[in-house]
Parts: structure tokens; C-alpha cells; sequence
């Protein structure tokens, strides 16, 4: 049976119905990549945070075994001194910020024992956080101008966690 002149059979797409999903399919992913990269972020902060709750715990174990270490302007742990060999010794998971090996810069612990919080020289560890403002974790003090904060860090990104 043969059909009539002025119907067409279709037996595929067109070019624009390709692009058409092709671009919608762009779109969802990109917007998709941008809550995957958020995701990713937190999960690193998540990581921080609860890296410098377990810091302050290890210095705190230290301070019951051979006092509290003293650095009054601040240290920077993981880099090799003799603060991470104390640590070391009653945190051997320690492993550095999440990011040391793409990005070595820029993100850290810290320990400083004269830190001005609501009172003056509390013992702190702090570090930086990539998502300002995390809910997940509870602010204990603000940074106001201690030395070893890097004057690029907004305190908004900033983890603190008093030790004593």
C-alpha cells in the first residue's frame, strides 16, 4: 500500500532537535558540576574542622605529658618542627590540609598559645575554611588580628578552636 504524496515518512531527528537536547544537556551538567564542586569544598572543610577539634585534643594530651607548647607569634603544623613530632606521637593519622597536594598554599593549621580571643593569650588552633560562613561548625572565638592570620584570609573562612 503506498502512501499519499503529502505524507512524509520520518525515520530520524533533525539537526535542531540534536542541538536542542544536546544544549539542555550542557546546561544540566554544568549547573550539576557547580553543586558537585560545592559538595566537594564542604566536604574538605568537614575535614578541617574536624582536624583541628582533633589537634586541639592531641595538645591537650601533650600539655598532660609534657605541658603545653609555647609559640608566641604561632606555628604552622605539618611543617616539620618539633610541634608535629609531639603530635605525631598521639595523632599518627595526621595527614595536612586536604588540598597540600594541589594546592600547597594557602591552607594550614595553626597553633598559636597567646591568642587574643575574649580573653587575652587563650591557646588556639585554627584553620582556614574554603566556604565562608560554614554552619557546621560552631564559632568559638573571632580572629581579630592575630599575627599568624595572613591579612588575605577573610574571618569569615576562619576555624578556631580554643585549646585550654
Amino acid at each position: 500500500m503506498d502512501l499519499p504524496s503529502f505524507v512524509k515518512k520520518n525515520s530520524g531527528f533533525t539537526l535542531i532537535e540534536i542541538l536542542v537536547v544536546i544544549a539542555i544537556i550542557a546546561i544540566l551538567s554544568i549547573l550539576g558540576l557547580e553543586y558537585l564542586f560545592e559538595a566537594r569544598k564542604e566536604s574538605r572543610d568537614n575535614v578541617r574542622g574536624a582536624t583541628v577539634e582533633q589537634l586541639a585534643l592531641s595538645i591537650k594530651l601533650l600539655n598532660e605529658t609534657s605541658g603545653y607548647p609555647v609559640h608566641n607569634s604561632g606555628i604552622e603544623i605539618g611543617q616539620g618542627g618539633a610541634l608535629d613530632s609531639a603530635i605525631v606521637g598521639i595523632y599518627p593519622s595526621f595527614l595536612g590540609d586536604p588540598l597540600e597536594k594541589t594546592n600547597p598554599s594557602g591552607y594550614g593549621y595553626y597553633y598559636d598559645s597567646q591568642f587574643t580571643c575574649s580573653v587575652a593569650n587563650q591557646r588556639v588552633v585554627f584553620a582556614r575554611l574554603e566556604l565562608a560562613g560554614n554552619s557546621n561548625f560552631s564559632q568559638e572565638c573571632t580572629a581579630s588580628s592575630p599575627s599568624l592570620i595572613p591579612n588575605s584570609w577573610p574571618a569569615t573562612e576562619i576555624y578556631i578552636m580554643v585549646v585550654n
